[in-house]
């Protein structure tokens, strides 16, 4: 963001005049990539957002909209969008692409592994609804497509990590985890359903109200298999969980999908698919807090026991 902008000044601005929120009350700064706001205005809530205006990320926004558009069409359990004064959902201003949605009550759920039936139906009821979206051919399909199962991301974020490390006594286990992702994806074949998948399906990104559960920030959609989500989730479901019994986790990964299942009447291979690429998404969300560290060495190596005990249950848990 430039750093002459006054960015909350400017949030305020455009939710009045673009937007059409009147008036203003009050702006509260909110945690999420670039700049989100919760906005109060006589009663009510709503949250802008705002990215640098570049050609990925305008394209990218797009076809969220289009997909949180068709979501809300169908009654799934997320946002609405709304719509500027000229009838856009984007507003484009001062180096920056802006967006409104309504507020959705609730809290972050704290733990995938709090509750794995009802993220596994959450889920479920996502990649019901997407399956349909992808049948009436939205158009993100053709633009934004994940390659095959994006198996290189580990390895990327792996390799980024090694060029920190440099001369550490612990870069030659994180090179080792770069054998391992290539040994994972080697057996992989590309999925047979491809629809609009969420691509982050973490504990901050379900919100839980009194009555249910919403899903919320789709800006990570691509294109590609169901897997790669339900993967993402279990990964973290077991990643979340505070040193568990193998039986209790077992249940509980049972649980999240056979409640997926249920509720996207679909079936998935656990051993076949979702092992390894559950895996590989343990291993990049690792790399990735790593990276985060300003003390990248003891980080990796004290971290380095706790990704090897997550991978071991994951495969454990789906055997």
């Amino acid at each position: 963001m430039a750093m002459s902008l006054d960015v909350s000044a400017l949030a305020g601005e455009i939710a009045s005049r673009h937007f059409g929120i009147e008036p203003v009350d009050a702006l509260e700064p909110l945690p999420g990539h670039g700049h989100v706001f919760l906005v109060r205005s006589s009663g009510s809530r709503f949250v802008e957002k705002c990215v640098l205006d570049s050609g990925q990320w305008t394209e990218r926004l797009r076809h969220t909209h289009e997909l949180v558009r068709m979501l809300n069409e169908r009654g799934f359990a997320t946002y609405s969008l709304i719509q500027a004064v000229g009838g856009e959902t984007l507003v484009f201003s001062d180096g920056l692409i802006w967006e409104m949605h309504s507020y959705v009550p609730g809290n972050p759920l704290g733990s995938l592994a709090l509750d794995p039936p009802g993220v596994g139906k959450l889920l479920g009821e996502y990649h019901c609804a997407a399956e349909q979206i992808a049948l009436d051919g939205i158009s993100a399909h053709e633009t934004h497509r994940m390659d095959g199962l994006e198996l290189a991301r580990p390895r990327l974020v792996l390799a980024a990590l090694v060029s920190r490390l440099r001369d550490s006594a612990v870069l030659p286990e994180v090179n080792r985890l770069i054998d391992l992702s290539l040994c994972l994806s080697e057996g992989l074949s590309e999925g047979s359903r491809v629809i609009p998948l969420h691509g982050d399906i973490s504990a901050s990104n379900i919100l839980a109200s009194a009555s249910r559960y919403f899903l919320i920030d789709f800006e990570d959609v691509a294109w590609g298999d169901p897997c790669i989500d339900v993967s993402q989730a279990l990964a973290r479901l077991v990643a979340g969980c505070r040193q568990p019994s193998l039986a209790s986790l077992r249940t509980s990964v049972l649980e999240f999908l056979s409640s997926y299942e249920s509720s996207s009447d679909s079936a998935i291979r656990p051993a076949e698919m979702v092992k390894p690429v559950a895996q590989l998404h343990a291993i990049k969300d690792w790399a990735c807090d790593q990276l985060s560290s300003s003390l990248p060495d003891e980080s990796v190596r004290e971290a380095l026991p706790v990704l090897h005990r997550t991978l071991d249950l994951i495969s454990q848990c789906l055997d």
